[in-house]
């Protein structure tokens, strides 16, 4: 018995029996020793000897070792003789607290996992409400974005679409104002050549006129000689009688077919008489000569015109912007000033010649005055805007990539404007000899207006250049940008017409029997090379360097002086254009147009030069 007390109550769990069943066959071995009485006592308490709650196979040393009291209680009662009911009795109550203290801690374990569940499932469901309001407020804004972005589609559509047919009816109206320009060109061609074969065949009447009024002076001489010498008695000649002269003479103003005959068989045209010569001359209008001019200017009352402020476009000189009253408009107001160098010749000059222009690419006048007896005036309208060049600096100044900030296209339609006022200023016998982008003014409102013809001259003027003044400010130095309208001061061999950055070679050489509509096609030539290049085409340092440099340097390329794509197009045309040959040059400005207009009308220009470089 005390082995087996040993063994149960061994420190190492490895001396402990392994099992319960091992345990209770040790016991049933004493008891069987013990004898019978022990053994039925024992019998009654067979069933403790596994404590309640461990299966028969628990094979584990820990599952034991809580029962180990149990066990050793229920041997030393066994041992001490006492009553195995009171130890069942109180072993039950053991066991009925255990019971009942498991099922409340499983009862409070329930419990927990209830609540637990119940918090969950509350957590989870207010996790899947949120998931689906989640879902819906993304649903409703992806919703929302593609209705907006539908919306959008829809108005770049809109757009595209509108700004498409803006497009295609702004070049129906473009090609429709070429067509009429081309048709008005004809139709100006056309009338300039029946013009022209009127003119002759005036010309070979009057000279089919002259040679019969001669015709009929000889005849009627040579019949005055025979009734002379009919008349004499007894040979005598030299005395015809007054009333046979007069019969003779006024015979002779209407010769008949059988007098006709006498002159080879023509038949020789009535000639009027001198008396309705005179009146047919005294009827034709005749120009006034300019020396006479001043003296006949209306005088302007000093009121009418109220100067608001003074302008200066390129080198047409100190101009003013003045408020008519009586015609209640702004306009641009020049006057005579021998201080600046604006004679009132050169003004009467320069009127005259805006007197002819009625197109809207040249400034035209609109009045020619005086104020007093001293002082000649003349006004033109006002358009609002910039010369060419300020134009272009601003726009480079903004930081519009580009040189100058035009794509070729605008450069090109810009170009066909100005080349339309010179070639207007032509039509009517007019050379500009100063062209240059100071003095092409761009309006506010796409106005396109060639300036300042100061220095303009007839077509195939024989007069040489007379020296008014020019802006030339320091003797013997003169810039590129002055205006020299006669001889230098520093250098009396040089008598250049013109600004020494854009003129031509025969301007410098400043004889005007040279001067023809070649002469401004170099002109347009140099505006055109500024417009593609941002400089001017003549690249010296001072302008006496022209001699040498029109001799022996060949025709600026536009592209050498620009980062900008330049059509060849336009360089070929603008090259062409400042030939240092005349000859070699577009004949007129018609051409050089033409030849713009058909580069514009081709479809493929629009996609490859419409934007800006």
């Amino acid at each position: 018995m005390g082995l087996l007390v040993t063994r149960c109550l061994a420190k190492s769990p490895e001396a402990r029996y392994v099992a319960a069943l091992d345990l209770a066959a040790a016991i049933r071995a004493l008891l069987h020793e013990m004898g019978a009485k022990q053994s039925g006592s024992l019998a009654v308490h067979k069933a403790i000897a596994i404590p309640a709650g461990f299966p028969p196979e628990a094979a584990l040393p820990e599952r034991l070792r809580g029962h180990v009291d149990q066990t050793m209680a229920f041997i030393q009662s066994v041992l001490d003789g006492t009553s195995t009911a009171e130890t069942d009795r109180q072993h039950a109550a053991r066991l009925a607290k255990e019971r009942e203290r498991e099922e409340q801690l499983q009862r409070e374990q329930e419990a927990r996992e209830n609540a637990a569940r119940e918090q969950q499932g509350k957590e989870r469901a207010e996790a899947e409400r949120k998931e689906r309001e989640r879902q819906e407020q993304l649903k409703r804004e992806k919703e929302a974005h593609e209705n907006a972005e539908r919306e959008r589609h829809e108005k770049e559509r809109a757009e595209a679409g509108r700004k498409e047919r803006e497009r295609g009816e702004q070049l129906k109206r473009e090609k429709e104002a070429r067509e009429n320009a081309e048709r008005q060109e004809k139709e100006r061609v056309e009338a300039e050549r029946k013009e022209r074969e009127r003119q002759e065949q005036l010309k070979r009447e009057q000279e089919a006129r002259e040679n019969a009024e001669r015709e009929r002076q000889e005849k009627a001489r040579l019949q005055a000689e025979r009734a002379r010498q009919t008349a004499a008695p007894n040979g005598e000649r030299g005395h015809v009688p007054k009333e046979v002269l007069e019969k003779t003479a006024s015979g002779n103003m209407t010769p008949s077919p059988q007098q006709g005959n006498l002159t080879g068989g023509r038949v020789m045209a009535t000639q009027p008489s001198a008396a309705s010569a005179q009146r047919s001359e005294a009827q034709e209008p005749k120009s006034v000569p300019a020396s006479e001019i001043q003296p006949r200017l209306n005088s302007v009352p000093a009121d009418r015109y109220q100067v608001r402020r003074e302008i200066s476009l390129g080198g047409q000189g100190a101009c003013k912007i003045a408020y008519d009253q009586l015609a209640d408009r702004e306009v641009v107001l020049k006057a005579s000033s021998p201080q600046g160098g604006w004679s009132p010749e050169r003004i009467i000059k320069e009127a005259r010649y805006a007197a002819k222009f009625n197109h809207p690419n040249v400034s035209r006048l609109l009045e020619l005055g005086a104020f007093g007896k001293d002082q000649v005036l003349m006004t033109m309208p006002l358009v609002e805007g910039s010369s060419l060049d300020v134009v272009l600096k601003k726009i480079s100044e903004a930081g519009i990539p580009g040189l100058t900030g035009y794509s070729m296209l605008a450069v090109a339609e810009l170009f066909e404007k100005i080349c339309a006022g010179v070639e207007h200023a032509h039509s009517t016998g007019i050379l500009h000899l100063d062209l240059k982008p100071q003095n092409v003014i761009v309006g506010s409102r796409g106005e396109v207006v060639v300036v300042d013809w100061g220095l303009a001259q007839p077509l195939n003027a024989a007069e040489l250049p007379k020296r008014y003044a020019s802006t030339e400010q320091q003797p013997g130095a003169p810039n590129l940008n002055t205006t020299l309208s006669g001889s230098l001061a520093s250098d009396a061999s040089v008598r250049a017409i013109g600004t020494p950055a854009y003129l031509s070679p025969e301007q410098w050489a400043g004889d005007p029997g040279t001067f023809t509509e070649r002469t401004d096609v170099y002109g347009l030539g140099a505006v055109l090379f500024y417009l593609l290049t941002g400089c001017a085409p003549n690249q010296v340092q001072r302008p006496t360097d022209l001699d040498p440099y029109f001799r022996h340097s060949p025709t600026p390329l536009p592209s050498d002086f620009t980062r900008r794509r330049v059509p060849p197009e336009l360089e070929s045309l603008c090259v062409k254009c400042l030939c240092r040959d005349p000859a070699q040059r577009y004949p007129s400005a018609f051409h050089v147009r033409h030849v713009l207009k058909s580069w514009l009308s081709r479809p493929e220009m629009w996609g490859l030069y419409g934007a800006s470089y």
